[in-house]
């Protein structure tokens, strides 16, 4: 028969070596989830932001064979250093949008596009949302929504043409 002091120390080494496994787990699946979005974000790491490519986290979830919630818990909280600063691994998780000839666009590419044309308008005669769509279109090649331009330039903190105008 063990003594008690014998008894409560097993178990606290047994609850450290849990403890312990956990963590490992933990490290492992976050280094197949964040090798698994650099592999899927490589031109982002080559060319920089605006060339994230549109991925979700179902589509990693799928790659490793995990849950999409094993992923999405993963990456919260946890910050990448890149070539081109500190990103949140949050935000290579981009929405985005398949134009009709099939190509997929990310939401940070139409963002990057959307500050380009605002970049060059006239402050007098700002741009509307309906002809920052039509330029869009010509200058990018990037068929979106007028309610896309306008729910993107608010996430970007654009106000509406009739504020951006200057007398």
């Amino acid at each position: 028969m063990e003594s008690a002091a014998r008894s409560y120390w097993r178990e606290r080494v047994d609850s450290a070596r849990d403890l312990i496994d956990a963590l490992e787990q933990r490290r492992a699946t976050l280094a197949r989830v964040a090798q698994a979005l650099f592999a899927a974000q490589r031109a982002f790491l080559a060319h920089g932001p605006d060339h994230l490519e549109p991925l979700r986290m179902q589509q990693i979830a799928d790659r490793l064979d995990m849950h999409v919630s094993t992923v999405s818990r993963a990456v919260a909280g946890k910050w990448a250093a890149t070539p081109w600063g500190n990103f949140a691994l949050r935000s290579f998780f981009s929405g985005g949008f398949v134009d009709e000839d099939g190509n997929e666009h990310s939401r940070a590419e139409i963002q990057v596009a959307l500050r380009a044309v605002l970049a060059g308008e006239d402050p007098i005669a700002p741009l509307s949302d309906d002809e920052i769509v039509r330029l869009l279109a010509e200058r990018h090649g990037l068929d979106v929504a007028r309610r896309t331009v306008a729910k993107y330039r608010k996430e970007l903190g654009i106000p509406s043409s009739w504020r951006r105008r200057r007398y």
